[in-house]
């Protein structure tokens, strides 16, 4: 196909499969895929072990397919599944309706940008043919872009922003932070991440679209991701990847320890240098760097760690950062991977257990997505996960936004509240472009 703009192509397409598309957008990259209907859906019936169960799956039906495939093995081309897990088996699935313990599907069509091409991936009968409605835009594509569909700011137009944000428990939550710190520092425990969760109201119903069309102009070195379910959307701007594999390859990030930008570059320089010397922080990335190190290291010869962690910006918040890469000894051992890291101590905690346990007995809400692997696999086991935060799930005119941080014995539970503001930011502009900085919007609490 000729060379266009794949939000564009998204954003103008997707009402031909209402609730059954997904986009996503890799990381400081131009690599693109917005796919469209459903071939095949898989949702989940063990909880026990979801990541086997999706392994044995997808390898069931690679080995029925018949691909037609005259340009060759091209990244995020041909069959694949795109979707996510839940944080872990929901004891109560009210807050996420369709998506439950996550679910996964292969789309019916998927337009593909990589490496400057387009490529369109049709998954259906040996004689289904391109549909119209991607034909027609491909011939109207050139000459239009975002800038003409969305010339606002805002999704809901410029200087007009209904609605009405509400965080949901403050107070009990940061006296549950606070339980934390305790229990940590009787030794149960070396860290736990606990995350709490706000309510935006709009009037009228949300558009997740226009909402991604708003992300892709603030956050574009960060994952995009929009999966729509039914009538349920989940979205967000992540800075974090879980795991990607190419060929034998995989790589993982460790990104934990954070602080707020500065106001003038001198400021954001400082803050840096002092993120980079915080022993707090320090301390929390080392938690996970460890448990990535030596999770893959099951898994994976040559791995390659940086000794010491560099400064990853974000609009709004920088992070501690270690990339880490191997080389995987069993082809089919990407699930492995995933398994074995999720989650790590950057969304859980550490030890894993203790954290976990943490985390249900402290936390006001049921994680579903967030914090959880969101991604793809392809037909050759290699795919891209990244960590579902910086996140929303939108259901009509109400969007939950939720965020975290990571608790260890010497932290303050009213500066962990700043932090997880500070990450609502990105999401808080896209659906209804102010923060409290802005005030005016966010005074109400539950």
């Amino acid at each position: 196909m000729k060379n266009i703009d794949p939000l564009k192509f998204f954003l103008e397409n997707r009402r031909f499969f209402p609730g059954r598309n997904f986009f996503w957008k890799e990381k400081d990259s131009d690599f693109f895929m917005a796919g469209f209907g459903a071939a095949k859906i898989i949702r989940f019936r063990e909880k026990k072990d979801r990541f086997l169960e999706l392994k044995r799956y997808w390898e069931d039906i690679c080995e029925k397919l018949i691909i037609n495939n005259p340009y060759g093995p091209v990244r995020g081309t041909g069959p694949l599944l795109f979707g996510g897990f839940s944080f872990r088996p929901l004891k109560d699935g009210a807050l996420w309706g369709n998506f439950l313990d996550g679910f996964f599907y292969l789309p019916r069509y998927l337009l593909t940008k990589a490496d400057g091409e387009t490529y369109l991936t049709v998954n259906g009968g040996e004689e289904e043919a391109v549909p119209e409605w991607v034909n027609r835009f491909s011939e109207e594509a050139e000459g239009s872009g975002l800038a003409e569909m969305f010339p606002d700011e805002s999704c809901f137009g410029a200087g007009a922003y209904p609605a009405k944000g509400t965080e949901l428990q403050p107070e009990r939550w940061k006296e549950h932070v606070g339980k934390a710190i305790s229990l940590l520092k009787e030794g149960y425990g070396e860290k736990v991440v606990l995350a709490r969760e706000m309510k935006v109201a709009c009037e009228g119903g949300i558009d997740a679209g226009m909402v991604l069309a708003n992300l892709f102009r603030s956050q574009t070195a960060n994952y995009l991701f929009l999966l729509e379910n039914g009538g349920e959307a989940f979205i967000g701007a992540s800075p974090e990847r879980l795991a990607r594999k190419d060929g034998e390859r995989i790589f993982s990030e460790c990104v934990a320890g954070s602080a707020p930008r500065g106001k003038d570059p001198q400021e954001d320089e400082r803050i840096g240098r002092e993120l980079l010397s915080d022993e707090k922080n320090l301390q929390e990335h080392r938690f996970v760097v460890e448990m990535i190190t030596g999770a893959m290291a099951r898994y994976c010869r040559d791995l390659r760690v940086p000794e010491q962690p560099v400064i990853l910006n974000n609009p709004d918040i920088k992070h501690l950062y270690t990339p880490v890469a191997g080389i995987l000894r069993e082809d089919g051992a990407f699930f492995d991977v995933l398994r074995s890291l999720h989650p790590t101590p950057a969304l859980g905690g550490t030890p894993r257990d203790v954290a976990l346990e943490l985390i249900g007995r402290l936390e006001l809400f049921e994680r579903g997505l967030y914090g959880a692997p969101i991604g793809w696999v392809d037909h050759r086991m290699d795919g891209e996960f990244a960590v579902g935060i910086r996140s929303a799930l939108i259901r009509g005119n109400e969007a939950r936004l939720f965020a975290g941080c990571g608790i260890v014995k010497d932290s303050e539970a009213e500066k962990e509240f700043a932090e997880t503001r500070v990450k609502f930011r990105p999401m808080l502009r896209a659906l209804c472009g102010k923060t409290w900085d802005d005030g005016g919007m966010f005074d109400e609490r539950e």
